[in-house]
């Protein structure tokens, strides 16, 4: 089952954003590093808040999430953590235009 950010759980904690991921099943503790974040925005060149740059991003996110999901790489506690490895392994991808 795929993985969605359950809008309205985001979380600011001193190193990352936390956040609720459903699968249809069950609900998953998910997070981003703020220092990755800040990157993909970069990457994106999103200006503005963390919170502005992780609503642009979500699908991205989302993508991060399922595939270290699919791979298995649960952190000890049973999160999904997003870091800069994640960037690294499963590349950054061409963020959708809008069709404003």
């Amino acid at each position: 089952m795929r993985l969605k950010v359950i809008l309205g759980t985001l979380n600011a904690r001193p190193q990352s954003l936390a956040f609720q991921c459903d699968n249809g099943l069950k609900n998953i503790t998910g997070s981003i590093a703020a220092d990755t974040l800040l990157d993909m925005m970069d990457f994106h060149r999103i200006k503005g808040s963390q919170e502005y740059g992780f609503q642009t991003l979500l699908p991205e996110i989302e993508r991060l999430l399922n595939a270290k999901s699919e791979a298995g790489k649960f952190e000890d506690n049973g999160e999904l953590a997003i870091r800069t490895a994640e960037l690294l392994r499963y590349g950054f991808r061409e963020r959708a235009k809008s069709a404003a």
